[in-house]
Order: structure tokens, then sequence, then C-alpha cells
């Protein structure tokens, strides 16, 4: 709980300042805005303006009707032809670092002093770092010892294996003693080869983890020796008596454009045949430098199978939603229609933001998904409102009627929509950047699409219903007396002949007619579910339901956990993900180095100053994960070197800097610290220098970001001018600002959505429980989520901006109904609430929970939890659209005999939708 709170506490100032505003303009609405009556005038003014507008909107798309069918299809076309340039980006460092990640301003400090990607310096090099180097994992089998001949035999022949291997290119063969890169004038990774030296001519024991060379140097085991098994202490020395498995590094140049085209190539060709190899005795896994890069780009092209069933089932899920038992009224072409709308204004955008030079990832390919859902919403309202047309009137008339109901609480949710995406757009991590941009075009898109290809299909639906076609065979309904068995069963009920001729219908006909309209669900639940769920002796089950929910929901976001880790990105059966477990299940005691950069003037050659380097030196030891004796400190070995070999316990500068480099550098034991001391003017001082740390191996990322935490810290503290990084830290700092950055987005886009809802909404109370119903759902949303095991990544955090703006879109109708239904009781007004406008949510929900299966068997983290995101959230939208909402607001919401009041004296001949309570929506 303390770590809950310190995490929000980052940017809690400006989390606060939006609450409080959000909380001042609601008081103030409360005291002083909402007495004013010119206020619902001026709200009036804009809805009935919007409705006026829309209607002829409809009327004209339904005159035009082939003007807005094959415009969209050829700018879908047209654009769509951008994504034969599209671009994909695959530098996971740059994707999910933020930017204004500490790890940024850090390398950068290393820039113009030391190399900052060279990935033999950190021992273990980062699996999507800079550089190019080969990984090879050799395992031995069951629980037999790698160091003994019968194993050893097989690590020299792969070892050859690689160094003899040859790639040619422009008419030259490389090997891997002419691309491999220098270190101390020898091929950077030799310490393998070395320990192997040790192995032969010792007496088979080996120190661990550091080994005293016969010249002097010193060769660190702790990264080439996995699973290891301690032999009795001798001499205070900890020997090995066996180990599993024995890594193998092999590092390439990158200096010039020439050797670093050809090391890719060799690692690739190198890749290749490794992994052909099946030794009987050893286990082989291999990793490169793009290795992960490589299967994070091919996670996204083989999820597109999947992608294409989703499509599949939810042409198959509207289309059986949308059919009855009434052949005339069933409109399963047009659900089909919706479904197809929503990929066109898929093509058209995804092919803009391609035009723009916008670059593709893996975690924009659950947009589609998400933008379907939406889509699919959007659909289901604008047939439930083509119901509550009369049948009676002509195509126009009742396409205009469609789009004043239909269109105008659309727009109000893609505003949201928008917004959420455009706050989301603010976010320093560039993937969640990237995410919500393309948000906001694809959902603008959808809306265009939507107000003009998808009404052709609805005046066209309406001219067959008006004919008496069939709805799929569209052929001429017979009459009764001509109607054979099988036209029984293709055919069912439909409308009279003389239905739509007739242009003076009684009251108790109109109502007949509404009635015979209802679709199968809206019946059952008017005759049903309604009077069930609203009983009284059921309301108080519900209520302890509810808080139950609520328990679990605040239990699961008080554990939730942050951050996306490299090997969720990929297959669970990948090279990679082979890879990482092995190395997690073998090499379990050391991680890679961190270097600590001293910069600006220092007095090395001063006691008090080395006593301090000193002192500041053990503070990182301190650090729990970090091994204080295989710290790799040049002053702390070149103080001892002065005080025994020399002899020298005091020296001025000139005799300090001479002796450093003339000797202490050039001796075989210490040679490996000349990349380790920047001179400057021509070496008579020292501009920077640095030391490493050696990290113990932790048992999750949360221990490593400690550590990486702690060592700014100790830096920044430092009086010294310090700085500290490994190249681990550019992925490590994507986990800092995710719970902040959330929380601060969920409350800039609440803010704005009681902000717009105040100037466009009648009453502000219907905004309020949105809020609060939304609220609810998108707590359940990440604490049945963190149950679930899935982390608060981009990912997720991309999956909340849409289940914020998805909870007002499939809510607010029946919210915005309820409050503004007149009747005698709450409960009736609910009853008549859930007839005609709970279809299109429980619609939505149920088509997206039957699409998105096929990601069940989804082969990596991140399109799994594609599924279950989505599914939890239908599921919490549905359970509040009819479970909770019909028992909370019937209990504590407003008082219908006040709105009878209100309404009569303040609107007594508002024109309101179809209802027998007078219920609207927006």
């Amino acid at each position: 709980m303390k770590i809950f709170l310190l995490k929000i506490d980052l940017k809690s100032w400006r989390f606060s300042g939006v609450a409080s505003a959000v909380c001042g303009i609601f008081y103030v609405y409360i005291v002083h805005f909402s007495r004013f009556r010119c206020r619902n005038m001026l709200f009036d003014c804009i809805e009935k303006n919007l409705k006026t507008w829309f209607g002829f909107f409809g009327r004209f798309v339904s005159r035009h009707e082939v003007f807005f069918l094959v415009g969209p299809l050829c700018v879908s076309g047209l654009l769509g032809a951008g994504l034969s340039h599209v671009r994909t980006d695959r530098d996971i460092d740059s994707l999910f670092s933020p930017y204004n990640a500490p790890a940024r301003k850090e390398r950068a400090a290393l820039g113009g002093l030391f190399p900052a990607e060279e990935p033999w310096e950190y021992r273990n090099p980062v699996q999507h770092g800079d550089g190019n180097y080969v990984r090879v994992l050799l395992t031995s089998s069951g629980s037999g010892n790698i160091l003994t001949e019968r194993y050893l035999q097989w690590v020299r022949w792969i070892d050859t294996l690689v160094t003899s291997e040859v790639v040619t290119f422009g008419g030259a063969n490389f090997t891997y003693n002419d691309i491999c890169a220098f270190q101390d004038d020898e091929c950077a990774g030799e310490d393998f080869r070395r320990l192997l030296y040790v192995l032969d001519i010792g007496d088979g024991s080996l120190s661990y983890p550091v080994t005293m060379l016969e010249d002097g140097r010193r060769l660190f085991v702790g990264n080439l020796l996995g699973r290891i098994v301690p032999a009795p202490i001798k001499n205070l020395l900890t020997s090995v008596a066996s180990a599993g498995a024995v890594q193998l590094l092999y590092y390439l140049r990158t200096n010039d454009s020439l050797h670093d085209h050809v090391s890719k190539l060799w690692e690739d060709e190198l890749e290749k045949k490794l992994l052909k190899l099946n030794p009987p005795d050893v286990g082989v896994v291999v990793s490169t430098a793009r290795t992960l890069e490589r299967e994070y780009l091919e996670n996204s092209a083989g999820i597109i199978p999947r992608f294409a069933g989703t499509v599949l089932l939810a042409l198959f899920a509207t289309g059986a939603l949308c059919f009855t038992a009434d052949c005339v009224r069933s409109k399963p072409l047009l659900g089909l229609g919706g479904v197809v709308t929503a990929c066109f204004s898929g093509l058209a955008s995804a092919g803009l933001i391609s035009l723009c030079g916008g670059a593709f990832t893996t975690t924009l390919v659950p947009l589609p998904v998400l933008l379907l859902g939406s889509s699919l919403h959007d659909t289901y309202s604008m047939l439930s409102s083509w119901r509550l047309t009369s049948e009676r009137d002509d195509v126009k008339t009742r396409m205009s009627e469609t789009y004043q109901r239909a269109v105008v609480p659309m727009v109000f949710t893609y505003v949201i929509h928008v917004v959420f995406f455009g706050v989301g757009a603010i976010t320093p991590v560039p993937v969640i950047r990237t995410y919500c941009l393309y948000g906001f075009v694809l959902f603008f898109f959808n809306f265009l699409y939507f107000i003009t290809m998808f009404g052709v299909f609805l005046s066209l639906t309406g001219r067959r219903e008006a004919r008496r076609l069939h709805c799929i065979l569209l052929h001429t309904k017979p009459e009764a007396a001509e109607r054979t068995v099988l036209a029984n069963l293709l055919c069912g009920a439909a409308l009279p002949r003389n239905s739509a001729d007739s242009k003076a219908p009684t009251r108790a006909g109109a109502a007949d007619e509404q009635e015979s309209a209802l679709h199968p669900f809206m019946r059952m639940v008017k005759e049903s579910y309604a009077p069930f769920i609203t009983q009284i002796y059921l309301k108080p089950f519900i209520i302890l339901l509810y808080c139950a929910y609520l328990s679990v929901s605040l239990v699961g976001c008080l554990q939730v956990r942050e951050g996306i880790l490299p090997k969720t990105l990929i297959n669970y059966d990948s090279q990679s993900s082979r890879f990482f477990r092995v190395e997690e299940d073998f090499f379990t005691d050391f991680g890679p180095r961190i270097a600590v950069v001293l910069r600006g003037p220092i007095r090395y050659w001063d006691p008090a100053v080395h006593d301090d380097l000193e002192n500041l030196t053990r503070t990182f030891e301190s650090i729990p994960h970090i091994s204080a004796p295989d710290t790799d400190a040049w002053f702390r070995d070149y103080r001892a070197y002065l005080n025994t070999a020399v002899g020298l316990r005091r020296a001025d500068k000139q005799k300090y800097l001479k002796r450093l480099h003339r000797h202490f550098l050039n001796t075989t034991a210490f040679r490996r610290y000349r990349s380790d001391i920047v001179f400057k003017n021509n070496q008579k001082n020292i501009r920077a220098s640095r030391f490493f740390l050696q990290s113990k191996k932790t048992s999750n990322y949360k221990e490593w970001i400690a550590v990486m935490n702690a060592a700014r810290r100790v830096a920044r503290e430092s009086d010294l001018n310090v700085t500290v990084y490994n190249p681990a830290f550019m992925f490590l700092d994507q986990f800092a600002p995710v719970l902040p950055e959330a929380l601060e987005n969920l409350g800039i886009a609440g803010f704005c959505f009681l902000v717009f809802a105040l100037f466009t909404v009648t009453n502000f109370r219907s905004s309020m429980w949105v809020a609060v119903i939304t609220m609810s759902v998108m707590t359940g949303l990440i604490g049945f989520l963190t149950v679930l095991g899935t982390n608060l990544d981009p990912a997720t955090l991309g999956y909340s901006v849409f289940a914020a703006g998805f909870c007002i879109q499939a809510t607010s109708p029946i919210v915005f109904a309820f409050v503004r239904a007149q009747g005698p009781t709450r409960t009736k007004c609910m009853q008549s609430t859930l007839v005609y406008y709970s279809m299109p949510a429980v619609q939505t929900c149920l088509t997206m929970m039957f699409a998105v299966l096929p990601f069940t068997t989804a082969p990596s983290y991140i399109f799994y939890s594609l599924f279950q995101a989505v599914f939890t959230l239908c599921a919490l939208v549905m359970l509040h659209a009819v479970v909770v909402m019909p028992v909370i607001m019937t209990v504590v919401g407003p008082s219908k005999e006040e709105e009878l009041s209100d309404s009569a004296a303040s609107t007594p001949n508002k024109e309101t939708s179809s209802g027998p309570y007078q219920v609207s929506a927006v």
C-alpha cells in the first residue's frame, strides 16, 4: 500500500489540480448555474439545432445514395494505396522509453565520453540494445556437469563452428576474426577461451566468480557459467564443483557502415546454422542483437489470421442478432454493412497515416478490434432508432428521424472518444502517444463513414422493407393464399401489403404497429426481464453483489503490476522466448554491470578526494543486489599499485598522471582500464573516468528497477558529478511513469468530459451518473485484469483509453433516457428505458465477446491481454447496463415526481422519442 501511494505522489500535484478543478466546476454548477432556467433553454437550442441539421442530412443521404456509397469507397481505395509504403518501427527502446526518461539524458551524457552501447563492457548484453553480437547458451542434458570432457568437446566444437563461419560480401570473404570487436588488441569476448585454458591447465578446481589468470588478469566467470554447484571452500575462495550451462559471447564491429553491414550478415548466417544443430548431449539456444526486434515484428504479422477470424465472427454475430422471425423486418445484411463500414474506414485511416509517414508497430494491432467494438454499437444504435420510426412513413422521413435519434448521441460519444485519445497523446511514452494519435484518426474516419456509407446501407434497407422484399433472398413475399410450406419457413410473418400506403393510422393502430415492430429481445425485456430486475425484493441482493464486486476490484487495483517485459512482446514458443527461459533457469547469480561515470575536474591524486571516491563506491556497493567484491574500479587498483609495486603512498598530480598513463595502463593485468579513463591536454588532465558495479541476478524486474533507482539516488546525492548508466535503463524507465500517467490522463479526460457535458447536455445529473458508472467500470477493469495476471503496461493503458469512451458510449443512452423519462415512478421509467435503450449495449457486448474468441489462442501475451481486456470490459459494461444501473438508479436516482413538475413547467410541449413514458436520449 505504501508503494502504491508513493507512486501516485510522483505527480500528485498535477492530478490533484485536475481533481480540484472538477470539484470546483461541479460545485459552481450545483450552487449557481443549475438554477437558471436559461441554461435549459440554451441546451435545448443546441440539441434542437443538431437534430434539425442531422435530420436534414439523413434526408440528403437517402436522396444521393450513389454519391455517399461510391465516395467513401473511392476514398478508401485511394488512401488505402498508401499501405504499399507502410513503414514499421522496430526500435523497442525508442518505443517504450519515455521522452523524458532519465536514461536518455544519461546516454547523451556518456555519448561524448564513452561509447554508451558497447555490449561487452556490461558483460550481459541487453537483448534489445544496440551493437552487434551473438549469444549462445549451451546446457548439459539432465543434471550433467558441462565442465566435464564429455560436454566440453561439444562446446569446443561449437566454438570452432562459430569462429570458422564465413560470409561473402562485395567479392570478399569475412570470418569472425575479420569482423570481431577489438578490446585491448584482441577480440572482445575472449573470456570463454581463457576459461577453457584454465580448465585445461588447472587441477580441476575453478574459483568463482573471479579466477586469477597467470598473467595477473582477473577473469570474471559469473556470466559464463550457469547453475553453479559450489565445492567445499578452500583458502576463503568458492570453487566450482559443477556447472549446468555455459555462455559463449561473440561481439562484432559497428564502427563503420561496412563492418556493421557485414556483421549483421554474419549474425544472420550463423544464427541459421546454429538453429539447425541438435547435438545429442548439449542443448543449444542462440540469440543475436536483432532476434528480439525481428520476432517483435513477426508477432504482429502472425496475428493477421486471428484478426480475420474476429471480423468473420463479428459478421456472423451481427447477422444473427439482426435476424428475427420476420423475413421483411429482419436486417442481417444491414448488420453486415456495419462491419464492412468499419473495415473501409479503418483502411482509409491506415492509408492516410502511412502516407503521412507514420510507422506501425505491434501495439497498434489491437486498434482495429477496438474500432470494431465502437462500430458495432453505432450499428445497433442506428438500427434500434430505425425500429422506433413509423413503418407507414417513407424512407426519407424515417432516415431523418433515425439520424435525429441516433447520430446526435453518436456525436457526443465520438467527441468523448476523440478527447480521450487526444489526452492520451500527451503522454511521454512514445508507444502510447502513437497509439492514441492513430486512434484519434481511426475514430474520426469511422464517424464520417457511419453517417455516410452506413447511412446508404440503412436507406437501401428501408427501400427493401418498403417493397416487402426478403431480407436475404431479396424476392417479393407471396400472399398468404399463394404461400407453400417452404415459403412459410422462409418468409414467416411480414408487413401487410397496404401498411406503407396508409396515411392516417389510428392511435390504436399506431400502438399495435409499434408493438409488432418490437424486436424479440425488446419484447422479452418488456414482458420478463424488466419487471424481474426492478422488483424490490431483488434489489438488496444485487446491491450486496455490487459491493462485493467493488471490493474485489479495489483489491486488484492495490496490487497492480506495472510495465511490459521484453519477453511479453513475442510469441511464447519463439526463439527469444526459449533463450529467456534458459537464461532465467540457469544463470541466476549475476546480472549486467552498471557503469558509474565521474565527470569534471576531480583531484584523483588527493588522498582526501580518493577517500571521497572510496566512500562513494562503498555507498554504491551497499545497494541491495550489488556484489561488492566484484566492483571493477581503476582508482582502487591504481592506489594498490602505487602502494605495493611502486612504493609511492603519496604523489603529486604530475607523477600520479605520468605513472597512470605510462606504467599502470600498460601493465597486462590492468590494460582493461584503458577505455575507462578519458584524458585531455595530452594526458595532463583527466576529463572523465568510470568504474563498474556488478549486479546480482534479480528475481523480477521490480528488484532490478529498485537497483536502478537506488544507484541514481546515490549519484544524485553525491557532491561529485556522477552519472550511472546501463543500456537496460532505457527500457526500464517505462515502468516508472505508467501508474502516475494513467491517473493523470484519466483525471484530465474526466475533467474534459465533465466540461463538455456541462455545456452540451441539458441535464448535468446524467453526466454525473455516467461519470460514476465509468469510474466503476474502469476500477473493475483494472482490478480484474490484475487478478487475471495482466500488467498495467502501455498496451493496457491503450485499452483503458478506449474502455472509458466505450463505457460512456454504451451506458449514456440508458442514463440520459432514464433521467429524462416522465412517468409515475422510477421503476416504471427504468422498465421503459430498458425496453428501448438496453438492446444496443447488450448486442454490442455479446458480439464483441464472441468476436474476440480467436485471441484466446494467441501465442503472445500482448494479444492474449487484448482478449482479456475486451472480454472483461464487455462483461462489465453489460453487467452495469442491465443489472447494476436498473437497481441503483431506481433506489437513489432522480425523483420522477420532480421531473414531471419540472418538465411541465419548462417544456410542456417538448417533442420526445417513442415510448410509453416519453423516454429520450441525449
